[in-house]
């Protein structure tokens, strides 16, 4: 069985200790691998793995692995201190269309839309260190990166607009952002009630999507750009 990544647990204690000794000791794990690695394949052997940080847990991701090269890291992780287990495993393109298709169908798309939906989600999205689910680098111009899937819909229905049922007028019904359903920070929709209601993060996310380059420090007060 050939295997595309190694996932590499902390001790238990680990997650006990201050967030400045959790820094010290990570950093001190990472240091001690990587050397062992190096002293057990050679610098061309360490130079094939990508070390991935994620939620108090190292994945060591290598492509197109050989068994014997998942069979020594594995040998070799497991006899280093502040590591207590050790697990080959598969890794497979983030698919986060499903969670994608949660929000939209919440925020009232149409549900003739989701298919549509979750083809971009596949495209548009990957999971940040910290397991959030974010815009990536490289997706269409004009919408914003680093943005959850409920700002990346208010920016879509510029572009989308038949993935919600249209009203008597003009416009799509349903919506994200604030609970008037629209983007407190755009110009069109600017309302300070609606901004000070967003968490901070969700409000700076909605910030640049609006064109705020900086987020929303200091901007509730300021009159809105346009985007």
């Amino acid at each position: 069985m050939i295997y595309s990544a190694v996932l590499v647990r902390y001790t238990g204690e680990f997650g006990v200790k201050s967030a400045q000794s959790q820094t010290y000791i990570e950093d001190l794990i990472h240091n001690n691998l990587r050397r062992a690695l190096i002293n057990a394949g050679g610098q061309v052997f360490i130079v094939r793995f990508e070390f991935v940080f994620r939620q108090v847990r190292l994945y060591l991701n290598i492509d197109k692995a050989l068994d014997t090269d998942i069979n020594l890291l594995v040998s070799v992780a497991g006899r280093l201190f502040g590591i207590s287990s050790i697990s080959p495993c598969f890794r497979t393109p983030v698919r986060d269309s499903t969670a994608v298709v949660s929000v939209a169908a919440k925020l009232k798309c149409l549900p003739t839309a989701l298919a549509d939906i979750q083809m971009l989600g596949e495209n548009h999205f990957e999971i940040d260190d910290s397991g959030r689910i974010i815009t990536k680098e490289g997706i269409t111009a004009g919408l914003t990166v680093g943005v959850e899937p409920d700002v990346w819909l208010e920016e879509m229905k510029n572009t989308r607009p038949h993935w919600w049922e249209m009203s008597s007028g003009s416009g799509a019904t349903g919506g994200t952002g604030g609970s008037n359903g629209t983007n407190p920070f755009a110009k069109a929709s600017w309302n300070k009630t609606e901004q000070s209601k967003l968490p901070s993060e969700k409000a700076d996310q909605y910030a640049k999507s609006a064109g705020f380059v900086d987020g929303a420090a200091g901007q509730r007060a300021q009159a809105p750009i346009e985007k």
